[in-house]
Formats: C-alpha cells, structure tokens, sequence
C-alpha cells in the first residue's frame, strides 16, 4: 500500500483527502494489477488504532511485560556467567603473556635509510633476514 493525497477545488474552498491504495496498481498500472480502490486515510487509521486499543487491555499488557521481564532475566542470569568465564580466560592469557616471547622489532619506527639495518632495504624493496 501507498499514501496518496488528493486535491480537489470546490469554488474557493481546497479540500485533500489521504487515500491508501496497492502501490503495483498505481506505479505499473492496471496492467500489473486492477485493483484500482483507494481506501480513506481516516477510515483506513481509525480503523487499525481501534483494533491496537482493543487488543491492549490491562490483563494483555500484564501477560506481555511479564514475558519481556521473563526474557530479560534469562538474558542477565546468563551475562554472568559469561562474565565469569571471560575473566578466567583472560587471567589464564595473561599468565601465559608472563613466558618468555620472541623478541619483535617494531619496524614502523625503524630507520628507513638503512642506518639501523632493520626496516626495508630501499635499493632492493626486500626485508632483510633475521636470523
């Protein structure tokens, strides 16, 4: 469905009216569909926000906060355990980061002129061996 707004003059006076039709009828034409009915914006509206106030009475917004705070408590009951687990796993890294590793040069601060021997050699656009 599509809005559509409709302008009519009567003598002086302006009127617009808001109509809802098929959006294929009014784009592709009635070749795609035929179904050319507008519906009236104020009959179409009243009609949905009567059935919203009609399905939202107090026992059927009681039963839907009680799921929402049902889901959201298996949410939280989870996140710490969740919690637990990854403060675990990083004191376990952070006792292995402890060893001994590899020496690694930060070559984005080496002296590209080759006075330092580490970085890119720039006569022959290779990276030197380490040995």
């Amino acid at each position: 469905m599509v809005a559509q707004t409709t302008t009519r003059k009567k003598g002086t006076d302006v009127y617009r009216y808001g109509v809802y039709r098929c959006g294929f009828a009014k784009t592709k034409g009635p070749a795609v569909c035929t179904h050319g009915t507008g519906y009236r914006q104020e009959r179409l509206e009243a009609a949905v926000v009567a059935k919203f106030r009609e399905a939202m009475t107090a026992p059927t917004i009681d039963a839907l906060a009680r799921m929402v705070n049902t889901q959201l408590e298996v949410v939280f009951q989870g996140h710490g355990a969740r919690t637990a687990e990854l403060t675990g796993e990083m004191a376990r890294l952070e006792g292995q980061s402890s060893r001994k590793l590899p020496r690694q040069v930060d070559t984005s601060k080496a002296d590209f002129r080759g006075a330092s021997g580490l970085g890119r050699n720039v006569r022959g656009g290779t990276w030197p061996r380490r040995s």
